[in-house]
Formats: structure tokens, C-alpha cells, sequence
């Protein structure tokens, strides 16, 4: 059997009873001997304790991780070299990749504190950082020999520096400094427009990304395994829930609830943040099937709904329909039940309940439904759109029909003139003429008229043409105005197509 199971793979993930987060946790299980808090635990800060010491554990950022093994490469001195920009929004880790970046330049921490000057922007004036660099760069100008490396001064936060500061403090001395073999590491949040053109090109921006909930999960897990934390596994989702998989928050509220309880359990989290817990639940963007109610087997499959008999368009009008029903004053307490999972299960059971349940309070996903159309909200391709755009096409060759018969109307018009003209003025030499002259001219006369005649029949024929043509581009106009369906409403159709095809041109 295990043979078997070597050849084929684990048949719990090829038939879908193991996903990602299943793996996690059997990576990473509860320790068979959980340990007790001790005052070490009590006097550090995990949120800074617990960043990561090595490549590895540096998640979600595999091509910032790989610059780490370039950038601590030996080098020449002498070589031009270029100062780094570590780019981000906040709470992705740009503190921790620096010191990371730092312990791989220089692996000796006595050789570290040397030859690396660490600064925070935020918690110095201009004065002292002035003298710090200018102090630092002519120590090392003296005193250090460089063989196959370069001295960095590493800055954080440096985006609460002043622009002028950046211009007109730092930038005159920006490129000598350079030209010593010593360059700079900062940390900017969110991009690179927080600083200064010349920082920004003579540097390498190596921007890192948020880390994910799995990632966030994983980061909780090797913490709770590496430091015996004994867990539930319902207790560590709820934790990452309640801090919205936010990598330093939940951290440090895993180290609360390990002093605090000893054992991360549903109840332990559930009693950690009693004030807290109403407005988690409000910012909690709930699922469709987590507030579907009951949430039965299908009755044709006997699988868990969505299937291919209940939709999750069926799940969610059901839904839609029940919360409509709750009661809605604003005037009593809310309903705990409902302000925890969504649904009101005493109004379910009984069709009443004496507390407030006001829809506000939760949202619900709906990005898993089908995408409809923004117009006639009928689920795409819409059908409805598709006779909008036929009708524009037709309305359009009917426009240019009409403008043709226009323009043949009005050169009929002229061609006319021009031969009623040429009949006036022959009609003028008929008294003069007699004999075969007059035969002749009877027949020219004959003819002109012949001519007359085809001009003004083609005139009012081009004139019917147009009379025919000019309502039914009017009727077709106002049918794409209204929408051509029911739904539309106001004449809202035809415009925000144009809208909309304007926008894509």
C-alpha cells in the first residue's frame, strides 16, 4: 500500500480533502510536549524577536531573497557601486530584510557594528544626521583599509525625511560619499517617489510585496513550533483572522495569548478579546456559504452546496431574501449571534428574535458570483448588450444610407437645374428655325425633356428615400436610448456604452 501511495501521490489531494492550509498544519504540528511562558517570553517583544534570522524564513518575496546572495558577493572597491532602495508598504519587512541584508554583508556582528552606521529618520533632526554621516565617512576615510567590501550606513524610514532635507542636506555630500566606497541602504515606504531623482537613480530598488494569509499562517506556525507553543487549529485561524493576516499583529497577539493562557484554544481566543470582538466581526467580510442557512447536503449529489445543482447565484438570493427579513429597528441591542456569524439562527428557527440585526454590519463577498453586465445586470455575455450593439450598427448604416441619399438628392437637384437650363435656353431659337433644322431641333427639344423628366423623378425619389429612412433612425435611436429590454431604466443604456467604449479608445 504505501508503494502505491509513493506511485499515485496522496489521494487526499488529488481528489481535493487536502489544500494548502491542510499542509501547513501538517508541516508544522503541535509540539507533543507544549511548554510554559517563562520571564524571557514576558521581556522581549516578539514582533522584533521573532523576524527572520535567515533566507529562508523570509516569505513571500523570492526574488528579493535572491538578491541577498548578489548583493553579498565580494567586490572590488574600487568598482563603482550603487546604494539600495528597499521598497514597500508597511508591515512587508523592509526592517528585517535590511538587517538581513546587513548579517550577510558582514556575517561577524563585531565586524557589522564597525563598518555599518544604522540611523532611523524618524527619530533624528537634521543636525545630528549630519554629523553622524560626516563623522562616520572620515573615521573610515582614516582608519579602514576596504578589500571586498563596501561600508554602508543604513537608514530607516528615510520617506519622513523632509525633501528639503534629502536636496539640500544630504544630496551635496550624496555622490562624494559615494565616490569613499560607502553607500547607502534605506527603507521607503511605499515607493521610490518619496525620494529625491538623484537618490532614486543612483540606486537599486528592490521592492517586497505584503506577505499572504497562508504566508501569515505559516510564519504563526514555525513560531508555535520552534518555541513549543502548544495550539488548536481552529485557535491559530481565528488569530490570524482577528488581526486580518497582518504578520507583526498577529504575532504579537500570539505572544499575549501564550502569557496570558499558556494554550492557544478556540476559547482561550475567544476570551482574549471580549471588547474587540463587535468590531471584528463588523470589518468581516463574510463567504456565501458561511451565511447560508441551513447549509444542508444537495439532495441530487449529497455534497455540500455550492454543487452543480445550488449554485452560489441560488445560495446568495436565498441569503439575500432571509436577511431582508430580520428584524430592523435601530433601537434595541444587536443581535449576538448575528453580529458573530451573520445569520440569525433563533429567527430561522422561530421567524422571530428580539434583538437588532442591522445588514451593515457585515459584507458579503460576492466577487465568486458570476460577473453581469453593469447595465441590464444579467449575468455575461448579456444578451441584451448584443442587441444594443446590433441596433447601433444598424442605426449607423442606416445613417450613412441617409447621408448618401442626401447628398445623390441634391446632385439630382443641380443636374436638374443644369437641364432645365439647357431646355430654356434651346426653347429660346425655336421661332428662328424651320425645315430639317426644325426637325432636328424638335428632337433635341425631345430629348432635354426626356432629361428633365429622369432628373425630377430621381429627385423625388431620393426625397422618399429620405422621408422613409429619417423616422426609422429616430424610432431605432430611442429603442438603443431606453435600453432595447426591460431593466435599463431612464435612458441610462446608450450612454454609458458610449461611456464605456470612449473609455476603451
Amino acid at each position: 500500500m504505501k508503494g502505491h501511495a509513493d506511485k499515485t501521490g496522496d489521494w487526499r489531494e488529488r481528489y481535493g480533502f487536502l489544500n494548502a492550509t491542510d499542509k501547513l498544519f501538517l508541516a508544522y504540528p503541535c509540539p507533543a510536549k507544549p511548554r510554559s511562558p517563562n520571564e524571557s517570553d514576558k521581556a522581549a517583544d516578539w514582533g522584533i524577536t521573532m523576524r527572520p534570522q535567515t533566507a529562508s524564513d523570509f516569505l513571500n518575496n523570492e526574488s528579493a531573497v535572491e538578491q541577498l546572495t548578489l548583493l553579498s558577493q565580494p567586490v572590488s572597491p574600487k568598482e563603482r557601486g550603487q546604494n539600495i532602495l528597499i521598497l514597500g508598504p508597511p508591515g512587508v519587512g523592509k526592517t528585517s530584510y535590511m538587517q538581513l541584508l546587513l548579517a550577510h554583508l558582514y556575517p561577524a556582528v563585531a565586524e557589522r557594528k564597525r563598518c555599518t552606521l544604522s540611523l532611523e529618520a524618524d527619530q533624528i533632526d537634521e543636525r545630528d544626521l549630519l554629523v553622524k554621516v560626516q563623522a562616520f565617512t572620515r573615521y573610515h576615510e582614516k582608519h579602514t583599509v576596504l578589500v571586498d567590501k563596501y561600508l554602508y550606513i543604513a537608514i530607516e524610514n528615510f520617506d519622513r525625511l523632509n525633501p528639503r532635507v534629502q536636496q539640500h542636506t544630504l544630496g551635496p555630500i550624496w555622490d562624494t560619499i559615494n565616490t569613499k566606497s560607502i553607500y547607502f541602504i534605506l527603507t521607503v515606504t511605499p515607493d521610490a517617489s518619496r525620494v529625491t531623482e538623484q537618490i532614486r537613480s543612483s540606486s537599486k530598488c528592490i521592492p517586497l510585496v505584503p506577505l499572504t494569509p497562508a504566508h501569515v499562517l505559516e510564519k504563526v506556525l514555525r513560531i508555535c513550533t520552534s518555541e513549543r507553543i502548544g495550539y488548536e487549529r481552529s485557535a491559530i485561524e481565528s488569530l490570524v483572522a482577528r488581526r486580518k493576516a497582518k504578520c507583526v499583529p498577529t504575532v504579537q497577539l500570539l505572544q499575549k495569548l501564550f502569557l496570558t493562557h499558556h494554550y492557544l484554544s478556540t476559547e482561550n481566543v475567544r476570551k482574549s478579546l471580549p471588547a474587540n470582538t463587535g468590531a471584528e466581526t463588523n470589518s468581516r467580510v463574510l463567504s456565501i456559504p458561511e451565511v447560508t442557512f441551513p447549509l444542508r447536503r444537495c439532495t441530487v449529489c449529497t455534497l455540500l452546496p455550492p454543487c452543480k445543482h445550488i449554485t452560489l447565484d441560488k445560495m446568495y438570493a436565498k441569503v439575500s431574501h432571509m436577511r431582508s427579513l430580520y428584524p430592523q429597528d435601530n433601537q434595541r441591542a444587536v443581535c449576538p449571534d448575528f453580529a458573530r456569524t451573520g445569520v440569525c439562527h433563533a429567527f430561522h428557527r422561530r421567524a422571530k428574535c428580539l434583538y437588532d440585526h442591522p445588514l451593515e454590519l457585515h459584507e458579503i463577498d460576492t466577487s465568486p458570483l458570476a460577473p453581469r453586465c453593469k447595465v441590464h445586470t444579467l449575468p455575461l455575455p448579456c444578451a441584451h448588450c448584443a442587441t444594443l450593439m446590433r441596433s447601433v450598427a444598424e442605426a449607423k448604416a442606416l445613417k450613412a444610407a441617409l447621408k448618401t441619399a442626401e447628398d445623390k438628392r441634391v446632385k439630382a437637384t443641380k443636374e436638374l437645374g443644369v437641364v432645365q437650363h439647357r431646355l430654356y435656353l434651346h426653347l429660346k431659337t425655336q421661332a428662328t428655325l424651320w425645315g430639317n433644322a426644325k426637325r432636328q431641333f424638335d428632337g433635341t427639344t425631345e430629348h432635354l425633356r426626356g432629361l428633365v423628366s429622369a432628373a425630377t423623378a430621381s429627385v423625388a425619389q431620393w426625397k422618399d428615400v429620405i422621408r422613409d429612412t429619417t423616422p426609422k433612425v429616430a424610432a431605432l435611436d430611442a429603442a438603443i436610448a431606453r435600453g432595447f429590454c426591460k431593466g435599463v431604466g431612464k435612458g441610462q443604456a446608450y450612454p454609458l456604452m458610449l461611456a464605456e467604449k470612449n473609455a476603451q479608445h
